[in-house]
């Protein structure tokens, strides 16, 4: 019933938006630069400490991404969240795949995979220099084989060694990118790659961002769909600077939009746009990657 309203919700906000569209032709804000991840090695005084943030809330999925994120190279710390003392102690049994440091962290079941990621980052945000953040995916309203391959993509680009290195060493060396994350495109409804219903929920915590309400909410709005990315922590640490506490998210009732969980997920592209600053978009089953940055005089425009 709730997944019905807010599909009403939708579809109605869509509807007004599209006749003041009409009455004003609009075009997508982002420039597309279309790119090999073929970085040159950065400078070696560059401070590269990446904090991994791993939340884990299913039991079946704790040994495959720990082994997983036990492969990633150039890790400084590894922080495993969970609600579960049974996923926990769980966890902790790997802990001696990694050569960095390894905690596991209980924590509430509040705000799915963001509630316990501010929760860490209200403490460690000032001691890294690049956040990896993933987390278990599964979904009670998308059919399970979809969401398996949804995974999947969100993974293997993230998770793979060699994927997470020259995504890692592009970072680096291109200053521009705030933050980089898979395409995930097929596995998501474009209707959902927007504001929509979200804005809302983060709106005070915008205007302290810098992050306006555009004046359509349907408009493209890139950003890491499904919630896993690779970002460059001095862009976002007046997110984490105590902004959001995780006893600001409901408890969990299976909403699939408008709540601070999903805002949040938008706002990580938000800011990089506000700042000025490019997405690094990846793709490295097909080798076709992008960076989107919002244009700017004479720039060539991406459509919608």
């Amino acid at each position: 019933m709730n997944k019905m309203k807010t599909q009403l919700k939708l579809l109605m906000l869509i509807f007004s938006e599209l006749i003041a569209r009409a009455l004003r032709r609009t075009e997508s804000n982002y420039r597309v630069e279309k790119l090999a991840l073929n970085a040159p090695k950065p400078n070696s005084t560059i401070s590269t400490k990446t904090l991994a943030v791993v939340h884990l809330y299913y039991l079946d999925q704790v040994e495959e991404l720990l082994i997983r994120m036990s492969r990633v190279p150039s890790l400084s710390a590894v922080f495993v969240t969970t609600p579960s003392i049974e996923v926990q102690n769980s966890a902790e049994e790997f802990s001696l795949l990694f050569e960095c440091p390894f905690q596991v962290v209980l924590l509430p079941n509040r705000g799915r995979n963001f509630g316990p990621l501010f929760e860490v980052m209200s403490k460690e945000r000032q001691n890294f220099d690049y956040l990896l953040h993933v987390h278990g995916k599964k979904s009670l309203h998308s059919r399970r084989a979809r969401m398996a391959l949804w995974a999947e993509a969100l993974y293997a680009d993230l998770l793979d060694p060699q994927n997470f290195s020259e995504i890692l060493e592009f970072m680096k060396s291109d200053l521009s990118v705030a933050i980089a994350y898979p395409n995930v495109s097929k596995y998501i409804s474009k209707i959902n790659m927007c504001w929509g219903l979200n804005f809302d929920s983060v709106s005070d915590k915008a205007s302290k961002l810098g992050v306006d309400k555009p004046q359509f909410l349907t408009t493209k709005l890139n950003f890491p769909a499904g919630g896993m990315f690779l970002l460059r922590l001095p862009v976002y640490q007046n997110l984490f600077a105590n902004l959001v506490s995780q006893c600001d998210f409901s408890h969990e009732i299976g909403s699939v939009d408008g709540d601070l969980e999903h805002g949040l997920e938008r706002i990580f592209g938000a800011i990089a746009d506000a700042s000025g600053m490019s997405q690094l978009v990846t793709n490295f089953d097909t080798g076709h990657h992008v960076k989107l940055s919002i244009r700017g005089q004479g720039e060539q425009l991406a459509r919608n």
